[in-house]
């Protein structure tokens, strides 16, 4: 059979006629749907999933986080364990029971950014002890007993002290252990100055018993405990800071 051109010509013309055109309508939904394709390609390339703080680790700011720029002490962004002790000036008032020298106040002085130096006066004595705050660890420098005036360091002095004990070891999550000490988090704990929670205690095995510390981020040491095997306890809590207690048992 012979197409002429004729009949091929009205037969293309036929066929473009049963073709559906694109209408603006259908154009606008085109390009509304790249748009959200695009977005969502997008968010899950930039998109950083959200972190959750494990139930047994102490929380500790990222470096954004515990940023500032008034330069107080505390506000060290790169030494975020510095918040496990007071501020500088801070008086801090104890409450005992198990013995007479179980009551103390403790008065904490900021030396340079990375040490601290904490005087406990329990009524039979006073101490001068000094803690070197490092990224992860916070060590025990210095203890002595103040016979007539607390002793005085250069930086160069301190940063030759060689390490007594670490008291505080990143990372500080339940079951960690360091030096004979266990950690467990998170604790609750009450005291006369306020009801803690999410609380760090080291347990520190020694002899006739164990000792426990209990550190909060930002009020540092609020308790102490000396549990002998026999079951009897020597305790301090805290009871304010900066005032006197008016609780006296």
């Amino acid at each position: 059979m012979i197409v002429s051109d004729k009949q091929v010509f009205i037969s293309k013309v036929s066929g473009k006629k049963r073709q559906k055109p694109q209408t603006k309508s259908s154009k606008r939904l085109y390009y509304a749907v790249f748009t959200v394709l695009f977005a969502l390609a997008a968010l899950a390339i930039f998109l950083k999933p959200w972190s959750t703080n494990d139930s047994n680790q102490a929380f500790l700011p990222s470096n954004e986080e515990n940023d500032s720029s008034n330069g107080e002490i505390g506000e060290k962004p790169d030494l975020p364990l510095r918040n496990y002790f007071k501020q500088d000036g801070d008086v801090a008032y104890f409450l005992g029971t198990g013995n007479e020298y179980a009551s103390f106040k403790e008065t904490t002085t900021w030396l340079f950014d990375n040490y601290v130096e904490v005087q406990e006066d329990n009524g039979g004595a006073e101490i001068q002890k000094v803690y070197r705050i490092k990224q992860d660890t916070i060590e025990l420098v210095y203890e002595e007993i103040i016979d007539i005036e607390r002793k005085s360091f250069t930086l160069e002095q301190l940063n030759q002290l060689e390490s007594l004990q670490i008291i505080l070891q990143m990372p500080l999550a339940s079951g960690e252990t360091f030096e004979n000490k266990t950690v467990t988090y998170p604790v609750n704990f009450k005291t006369p100055y306020k009801n803690y929670d999410n609380l760090i205690q080291i347990t520190e095995e020694v002899e006739g018993g164990k000792n426990h510390f209990y550190y909060d981020y930002g009020d540092g040491l609020i308790a102490e405990q000396f549990i002998m095997n026999d079951g009897y306890e020597v305790t301090s809590v805290l009871a304010s800071i900066n005032e006197p207690p008016t609780q006296t048992k």
